[in-house]
């Protein structure tokens, strides 16, 4: 590249394993786990997607966005990111309801912003 010449923006693929399917999936066992009691089970599948890597890949702040965010986009991200993490919090303070409410938020947050 050459001084001054824009840069190219290279589309890169979603890392292995995270996929448009294995997202929703994941929201849907949790939500599962979730309405029948299962608290940790529900933690351990969000654990699992490990969203706040990919929620750390869109940030506000520096206005960067990284290759996570460009492949499921910077404000799908964010948002999905922000109920998932309320959610993980209120499974830590055993208040289900709430987990509940703020997994499903994520699940339709997350489709809902498909190619933002």
């Amino acid at each position: 590249m050459f001084p001054g010449s824009p840069r190219r923006r290279r589309e890169t693929p979603a890392p292995a394993g995270l996929t448009e399917a294995s997202i929703i999936k994941a929201l849907e066992v949790a939500i599962e786990h979730l309405n029948n009691g299962r608290l940790d089970a529900a933690h351990e599948t969000l654990g699992l997607l490990n969203f706040d890597r990919l929620k750390g890949t869109a940030s506000r702040r520096t206005g960067s966005v990284t290759h996570l965010s460009r492949v499921f986009g910077f404000q799908r991200v964010l948002e999905t990111g922000n109920l998932i993490r309320k959610c993980q919090r209120a499974i830590v303070r055993k208040d289900a309801s709430e987990a509940l409410q703020n997994a499903k938020g994520a699940l339709t947050r997350w489709k809902a912003l498909k190619g933002d």
